[in-house]
């Protein structure tokens, strides 16, 4: 586990006591982390009766695992995914009549049966993509061919075909297909749009992987002309006003808990923030600070640190984590969905029993090592997030992709790091 020392007492004990209950939370032979994992009251049933959500919640959960250097702890969902892939392949010919696709209902049981009867639970095409991504993530730090060979590939494939099935690129027009944007419901109008952002982020960062996981294992692979056709035509996002949108002729309405328009940001990583992307990633975050976090939870908090780390901006991402840290977690640091206290967000709960969540912790968790070390736009960045509040602190063994740690150490305001 990465040594972490920060000067920031309560920031110091986010992490530690993070990866303390990312220990607890799953191993090698238990089940696959759920939304409360094994910490399930004995007097009521669990919120979402702690089931599977993979729209960011499991994914979420797997986050520190990277940077974290556990990729045993994955040992549980690769199973699982494994012992699901006929019934997601069936999901996937009833859905669009293809035999060699796959569909993932955002919230499952463990028997991969939809835990809820919106048809926006069972037709959400990204919650495969997604969970194909993180395994691909997991390949890209540790580099098990294995993994990648079994589960990664074929999931990453599988997700591929559905979008290829609903993709309408006739014509003249720009390629476009119709889909949900993650638990984002427009003041009117129906529930889904067209070329969700979210959407293409997954569609691009699947595409990526896919044309780079053929070259890794010498595959010889039919689809990839239509990919490579795919990646040239597709847009990365739906843009208007030089903002990015929920989908087509439809911008940020309200403050959301789920970022699922600036996925391309992280996790997904498809924005050049340096150069080219530069003036739209800046509209976009101006136009969403104006909504601000009146509605966002615990885990959507989390996710918003580590946006503002990874634009390189220590103060934004320091104020989101300590906000976190303050008001989604309870004082023995266990984390919520909701907040005990009023005052950040709508989504409280003054009086117990209050609905403790996994997968903000391991966020928050995560953004701490984001805001340390982290790779963007393919180069390593040490300490682009580091705040003045964290005063001196030393960090060694922190993961990368490509099977590189980060380490460093700010003294007297003087930093010095290295990757090996």
């Amino acid at each position: 586990t990465p040594a972490i020392k920060l000067s920031h007492r309560r920031h110091q004990i986010l992490y530690d006591y993070g990866m303390f209950r990312l220990c607890a939370f799953t191993q090698p032979g238990t089940p696959a982390p759920t939304l409360q994992g094994p910490w399930i009251e004995d007097d009521r049933m669990p919120p979402w009766g702690s089931d599977y959500h993979f729209n960011v919640n499991v994914q979420m959960a797997h986050w520190p695992m990277l940077q974290g250097n556990h990729p045993e702890q994955f040992e549980p969902l690769i199973k699982m995914l494994k012992k699901w892939m006929p019934e997601m392949k069936n999901y996937a010919e009833v859905f669009c009549g293809i035999s060699d696709g796959i569909m993932l209902p955002h919230a499952t049981d463990d028997r991969c049966v939809p835990a809820d009867t919106s048809w926006k639970c069972q037709f959400d095409v990204g919650s495969a993509g997604w969970t194909a991504l993180i395994l691909w993530e997991l390949y890209r730090y540790f580099g098990d061919r294995d993994i990648l060979s079994e589960i990664a590939y074929p999931m990453i494939r599988g997700a591929l075909r559905v979008y290829e099935k609903l993709i309408d690129d006739t014509g003249g027009t720009t390629p476009h297909f119709y889909a949900p944007s993650p638990e984002y419901h427009p003041a009117s109008g129906p529930a889904w749009g067209r070329n969700p952002s979210f959407q293409l982020a997954i569609l691009h960062s699947l595409l990526r992987a896919a044309i780079d996981c053929v070259k890794i294992l010498k595959i010889n692979e039919p689809k990839i002309k239509k990919w490579l056709h795919l990646q040239k035509k597709i847009p990365k996002a739906s843009i208007s006003e030089k903002k990015l949108q929920i989908w087509e002729r439809l911008g940020l309405e309200i403050s959301h808990r789920h970022h699922s328009h600036l996925a391309g940001i992280y996790p997904f990583d498809i924005f050049d923030s340096d150069k080219e992307d530069l003036e739209l990633l800046e509209n976009s975050l101006k136009d969403w600070t104006e909504k601000g976090p009146g509605a966002w939870t615990g885990w959507g908090t989390a996710w918003a640190a580590i946006i503002w780390a990874r634009f390189s901006n220590p103060k934004a991402a320091y104020f989101i984590i300590d906000q976190y840290q303050r008001f989604f977690t309870q004082k023995n640091y266990y984390s919520t969905h909701n907040s005990p206290s009023r005052g950040f967000t709508v989504f409280h709960d003054e009086k117990p029993p209050h609905v403790m969540q996994m997968d903000g912790m391991c966020g928050a968790t995560a953004a701490i090592m984001e805001m340390l070390a982290h790779e963007r736009c393919g180069k390593i960045r040490l300490a682009p997030a580091v705040p003045d509040e964290w005063g001196d602190l030393e960090f060694n063994g922190i993961c990368l992709p490509g099977g590189k740690t980060a380490s460093g150490k700010r003294e007297n305001d003087k930093f010095r790091g290295s990757i090996v």
